[in-house]
């Protein structure tokens, strides 16, 4: 017996701050890949475009509560300088990926002296209003049966699969 439907969206975004700078876009020609209720986007995102159909496009903001969360002073840390490589510049605003036994993250540099390095491990867009423009190129349903949200590279289908998505919903 097959499950519920399941829905794929493919979008294309643009995603502006508060200045109306773009942050994020999709590439021209590499639309992303959404597939609904998996939890892959912000709240506030997946909240926007559930209902959307094929061809419409839509502006709208997301709150930091249903975005990337308030920013938490508790986040930014002063690490000792010792923690890293003795060539590594620490320039304010540096944004460095990073991956421990708990998961990856990113974390942001605030400031620097010879003794210490200040560390946001905050969400790069956390605290932050976001402003989202998007446009459906299609509208996708099957069954979750039909589709194991996993692509080749073992991640998990939603992010900007293109054409190497393996989830049988020919998208």
């Amino acid at each position: 017996m097959m499950g519920a439907p399941h829905k794929v969206l493919t979008l294309e975004y643009t995603l502006r701050d508060k200045d109306g700078e773009i942050i994020d876009k999709s590439e021209a020609g590499e639309p992303m890949c959404l597939h609904l209720g998996k939890g892959l986007v912000v709240e506030g995102f997946e909240e926007n475009v559930k209902d959307l159909a094929e061809g419409q496009t839509v502006r709208f903001s997301v709150s930091p509560e249903k975005g990337y969360g308030a920013h938490d002073p508790a986040m930014v840390q002063s690490l000792p300088r010792n923690l890293f490589p003795e060539d590594f510049t620490a320039e304010p605003g540096l944004l460095i990926d990073f991956e421990t036994d708990m998961g990856a993250g990113t974390l942001r540099v605030v400031e620097a002296d010879a003794e210490t390095v200040t560390c946001d491990f905050n969400h790069p867009l956390a605290g932050q209003e976001l402003d989202f423009e998007v446009s459906v190129l299609k509208v996708e349903e099957h069954s979750e049966e039909e589709c194991d949200f996993e692509d080749e590279c073992g991640d998990e289908c939603g992010q900007e699969c293109g054409d190497h998505c393996s989830c049988g919903c020919e998208h």
